[in-house]
């Protein structure tokens, strides 16, 4: 359950998403393709690397909207193989990509939530008598959590 699209990339057979404040309950892969990104979980990463998310501060290419990326991923697939031939997209959008290249694949990286981590999960560490207001202020100071640094203050 989430506020925020991005996770929506991480969609499949056994991952639901729950977005709040949303009337369907869970989407489905076939959801997210027929949502706000009109392109299926899997791509959803190859999509901002092109638009962008100003949310996100993810840049995408300069020029280059939504109709147009959803073109070039129905073509290509992904941004790899939209570079791979980029001597077949129209010279407008190629030379919009050929200039936001770098652009795009730092797009690409920022977007994607890395789900290969060796995360090991010790659910005592988990339990709530384990609070420790300092450390996580501290925590959040070296974060730049501001708004969040308030509230640390109010549980303590």
């Amino acid at each position: 359950m989430t506020g925020d699209r991005d996770l929506l990339q991480l969609v499949n057979e056994r991952t639901a998403v729950h977005l709040a404040g949303e009337d369907k309950t869970y989407l489905t892969a076939e959801d997210v393709a027929n949502s706000r990104f009109g392109v299926p979980p899997e791509k959803v990463v190859d999509y901002k690397a092109i638009v962008g998310d100003k949310s996100d501060n993810i840049p995408g290419v300069p020029g280059v909207g939504e109709k147009t990326a959803l073109g070039l991923l129905e073509k290509y697939g992904t941004l790899d193989e939209i570079y791979a031939h980029l001597d077949e997209v129209e010279n407008r959008w190629r030379t919009k990509l050929e200039e936001g290249k770098e652009s795009a694949y730092l797009s690409r990286d920022l977007a994607t939530i890395r789900t290969d981590l060796p995360v090991k999960l010790d659910l005592e560490l988990a339990r709530t008598g384990q609070f420790d207001p300092a450390a996580l202020e501290a925590f959040f100071q070296e974060l730049e959590f501001r708004s969040l640094l308030k509230k640390v203050a109010e549980l303590s």
